[in-house]
């Protein structure tokens, strides 16, 4: 898995990535065979915004949260990237479910 993180107007300490890198690996139960995350982070005064966007197997998700404090914003994030993907399975099994009728030919 390759992260990456960007940061504009925002600095990043070593403990932050620490633990953005720990937070991030929690996303590995949820999506299957992670490519790349990459984490943007910016400020606007006391707004601090946190995107992410997560290349797996299944496919592609993003991610963006504005809040006063930058911790909150990325757990915020992160919830958001787990509520896709459950969304994502659970739309993949009911179309499981759906089957069509079988054909009547004319015996």
């Amino acid at each position: 898995m390759l992260m990456k993180f960007a940061a504009l107007n925002e600095a990043l300490s070593r403990t932050d990535e620490r633990r953005l890198y720990r937070l991030s690996s929690r996303l590995s139960r949820y999506f299957r065979d992670i490519v790349t995350i990459e984490w943007s982070f910016a400020r606007d005064g006391r707004r601090h915004t946190a995107a992410c966007r997560v290349h797996a197997t299944s496919g592609y998700y993003r991610a963006q949260v504005v809040s006063g404090r930058l911790c909150t914003a990325i757990g915020q994030t992160l919830h958001k990237l787990v509520r896709q993907r459950r969304r994502q399975k659970a739309a993949g099994k009911t179309l499981r479910r759906i089957r069509p009728e079988p054909a009547r030919g004319l015996t």
